[in-house]
């Protein structure tokens, strides 16, 4: 009798007991080409291909065993349930809209992507075959370009030997020059040594004086000599400050008489009024650190605050009187009617002296 096994995998197979290997086997590729869960697009009917793939398998791993073991050609047992084996089962219904034309696409895409590789191939082909041409063009060398080419390498050797050998010279020359200098140097040096400086001889101190009396001298000497420092520092104070008040009285005294000038706008008198301020403030700041430094000297000298000379500097400015004065006049210092306050230079009296002259008759 035959197995109810195989018999369940025959129908399953949709194939006939007596059929052959070849047809089972070709049968068995159609089933598989049929429930392949790709070819389908829906979620459910892919299960339900997967499931019916896993009984086709095995219904035909039991086929393939009965073919490879005990089947045989003429008289088989499996050929006594051909009658009994049920009409075969039709496989899922194709999706035409969506598997055929998405096989269809890939086959173009293949196509397609065949003809491009195809045209890509050729296009590199004939490429290769133009850059090994003009790359034997290439080695084809002229005979003359080969005798010119060699000509001029031996031009740069010969240039460059050239080079070498004059560097060479004049490295050689410099060092001996250098070396011829150095001896020179050195024997100049032995035969004319440079004066000796002569020591100052200090004289010994005087006798009769301890070293106490000596430390207290030499304490006296050092403090009158930075005395007489800060006396020359006040000093040099006291004149650059008499040279400060000096430019401004100059300044003050100009800028008043332009604020006085009726042809000068009144916005230009607006800038002079602003300078007459500024001069007048440090005009007072002057005349505070002058005082200061002449207490000082004072201090240092012992003597009384000597009086300034008008002739080496002005006088301390009352800022209060100067406001309250008149605005000075413009003084022509090259009129014929002028007489100078303080001695004039010799440069100052000639240039006068000339111009005199060119505006005499």
């Amino acid at each position: 009798m035959i197995d109810q096994k195989l018999t369940d995998a025959f129908a399953r197979m949709q194939i006939e007991p007596a059929s052959t290997y070849d047809e089972a086997n070709e049968r068995y590729r159609d089933l598989i080409m049929v429930w392949h869960p790709d070819r389908l697009t829906s979620e459910k009917k892919k299960q339900k291909a997967e499931e019916e793939l896993k009984l086709i398998n095995n219904a035909w791993d039991i086929v393939k065993a009965h073919y490879k073991g005990s089947h045989k050609a003429e008289a088989c047992r499996c050929r006594e349930g051909a009658k009994s084996t049920p009409p075969p089962q039709p496989g899922p219904k194709p999706e035409k809209s969506t598997a055929e034309e998405e096989a269809k696409r890939r086959s173009d895409e293949r196509a397609r992507r065949a003809a491009q590789e195809a045209a890509d191939k050729a296009a590199t082909a004939a490429n290769d075959s133009e850059r090994e041409r003009q790359k034997a063009a290439e080695q084809t060398v002229d005979p003359e370009k080969l005798a010119a080419d060699e000509k001029l390498r031996w031009r740069i050797a010969i240039c460059m030997g050239v080079a070498w050998l004059v560097l060479s010279g004049v490295g050689f020359t410099a060092t001996s020059v250098k070396g011829w200098w150095t001896d020179f140097s050195d024997k100049w040096q032995r035969d004319h040594p440079p004066p000796q400086q002569q020591q100052t001889v200090v004289p010994p101190p005087p006798s009769g004086l301890t070293a106490e009396q000596l430390a207290q001298k030499a304490r006296d000497e050092e403090a009158e000599r930075q005395r007489q420092k800060d006396i020359d520092s006040a000093k040099q104070d006291i004149a650059r400050y008499q040279g400060y008040l000096d430019k401004s009285n100059r300044l003050l005294a100009d800028a008043n008489a332009k604020i006085a000038d009726p042809t000068i706008a009144d916005v230009e008198k607006i800038k002079f009024r602003s300078d007459v301020t500024i001069q007048t403030d440090f005009i007072a700041k002057t005349q505070a650190d002058l005082q200061t430094c002449q207490q000082r000297l004072a201090t240092l000298t012992g003597q009384p605050i000597p009086p300034i000379n008008p002739g080496a500097a002005p006088p301390l400015v009352d800022l209060d009187k100067l406001k309250q004065e008149p605005p000075a006049q413009k003084i022509d210092l090259l009129s014929p009617h002028w007489t100078p306050t303080k001695p004039e230079s010799p440069l100052q009296q000639i240039y006068r002296e000339q111009k005199q002259n060119n505006q005499s008759p």
